[in-house]
């Protein structure tokens, strides 16, 4: 109204051509209302802008999040447009701080909204800022965080949200665990007729690599102060995965001794011969096979490992019967060794083999070179008679005839010290037979009709028997030698 009034007395005194009076205070007065109404505009559009985002769903806030960052910053802009003079207004300092305050909470309110966050973390910010919040999704607002005031807790917070990320990494890491040893199972392979019955080698090696890290793994996180929620979990995964390291390490062991006794019990003379350790390898073979069914049909392996407790009760008696069985192999072993020395030179596994094999001789044969014999290599069987031996060959492929056939029957070390002595005799012969001969024919024919070591033996005779004849007939001999 005065505006008007002031408006129309100027214009009266323009129209009469009288000097236009000028009021001071009232064009002042103009001047600051004009810049109050700038800045009440603003002041009014930004607390009404901020108060709605505060009734926005914390469940919405992370869709809006960047469109509020360009508004308040545009608010921002407008208010740093303002004359200088509404600066020293403490209506424009508000305003500028409700700005201020707001841009800086926004990056706040993105760490808490990260999908990190879990619901001990807010009982961490209720905590740290005394404000009680109703997280559920129908009635947390931005408006309830606003009042919190987490903008005097922000290092607080920064450090919450960081924790909440390096723990949903470690809790990430967990969940790959449980998912990697909820498919993890045993693989087989076929072992001689008994079908797939021992554990597959490059598998499991694998299955133990895998073992080894995932170890490793909990071991660090056991350590990490951020996998405190988790404490349990990684404890209850070690536990897991140690008994699962312990049975898979009991397992091939028991698995290779049952190998090494099964090629003796599987048949053939040692069963005779020790019938009560063929009897206790029976059982041992009953239990190991329901371990190798209960293992093929299981989900996974911990299952087999963890939850059941069928490994845990019957590896580690295998294991003592298995090696009882081992030792009174050994203890039968020796005896055998005492009875035929040259099994010394011969491996517990191949000795073992070659005794089960003693009844059938020419399978004996291809162990001939395994440490029994240094030259001899093999033996010519009667057609009509399969227990005779009437020929021997060195490893040149030398053949020598037996001067009486070598009978192979019997236990397998009798047969076998009849085949040493039936050679002894046989070379005693034939060089007896070459002193005579090396006299007698010519050297050629000589050479051709004996042994290549008979031969040489042969003609270092005749040259002895030359070189006293010579000396005996030439005594300028005597003295030179």
């Amino acid at each position: 109204m005065r505006k008007r009034k002031w408006d129309s007395l100027a214009s009266g005194e323009e129209l009469f051509g009288l000097p236009i009076t000028q009021y001071p205070g009232l064009e002042k007065t103009e001047e600051e209302l004009s810049m109050l109404s700038r800045l009440y505009s603003l002041y009014v559009t930004v607390i009404t802008t901020i108060r709605g985002y505060g009734d926005l769903f914390w469940t919405d806030v992370v869709a809006q999040m960047d469109a509020m960052n360009d508004t308040v910053v545009a608010f921002q802009a407008q208010a740093k447009k303002l004359p200088k003079a509404l600066r020293e207004w403490q209506a424009f300092n508000d305003c500028k701080r409700t700005i201020d305050d707001f841009l800086e909470q926004l990056p706040l309110f993105k760490l808490l909204a990260h999908k990190a966050m879990r619901p001990r973390h807010w009982q961490e910010i209720m905590r740290s800022t005394g404000k009680e919040l109703d997280l559920a999704e129908d009635v947390f607002k931005l408006g309830h965080l606003l009042e919190a005031n987490i903008l005097a807790k922000r290092e607080a917070v920064e450090d919450l949200a960081s924790a909440a990320l390096k723990e949903e990494a470690i809790e990430a890491k967990l969940a790959a665990i449980a998912v990697e040893w909820g498919e993890q199972i045993f693989t087989f392979q076929d072992y001689k007729s008994r079908g797939p019955v021992v554990l597959k080698p490059s598998e499991t090696a694998e299955l133990v690599e895998k073992l080894e890290d995932a170890q490793i793994v909990l071991g660090s996180m056991a350590t990490n102060r951020f996998a405190v929620p988790f404490r349990e979990t990684v404890t209850a995964w070690l536990g897991k995965l140690g008994v699962v390291s312990e049975e898979i390490e009991q397992w091939l062991a028991v698995q290779n001794l049952w190998m090494y006794v099964e090629a003796v019990f599987s048949g053939g003379d040692i069963v005779k011969q020790l019938p009560l350790e063929a009897e206790r390898f029976q059982a041992i073979d009953k239990s190991f096979m329901e371990i190798v069914a209960f293992a093929s049909e299981a989900a996974n392996v911990i299952s087999v490992c963890v939850t059941s407790d069928m490994l845990r009760s019957l590896l580690p008696a295998l294991l003592e019967q298995l090696e009882l069985c081992q030792k009174s192999l050994a203890a039968y072993l020796e005896t055998k060794r005492a009875e035929f020395p040259r099994f010394y030179f011969v491996s517990d596994p191949t000795l073992l083999e070659i005794l089960s094999l003693g009844s059938d001789p020419p399978s004996v044969v291809p162990h001939f070179q395994s440490g029994l014999f240094d030259s001899l290599s093999n033996v010519t069987f009667d057609k009509a008679d399969k227990g005779k031996i009437l020929e021997m060959y060195s490893q040149q492929g030398e053949k020598v005839e037996l001067d009486q056939p070598v009978e192979a029957k019997g236990m397998v070390e009798g047969w076998l010290q009849r085949l040493v002595d039936g050679m002894q005799e046989t070379m005693k012969a034939i060089i007896k037979r070459a002193h005579r001969n090396v006299y007698e024919m010519g050297l050629q024919d000589f050479i051709f009709s004996h042994p290549a070591q008979v031969a040489l033996l042969g003609l270092q005779f005749q040259w002895t028997a030359d070189t006293q004849a010579r000396r005996a007939t030439n005594p300028f001999l005597n003295t030179v030698v």
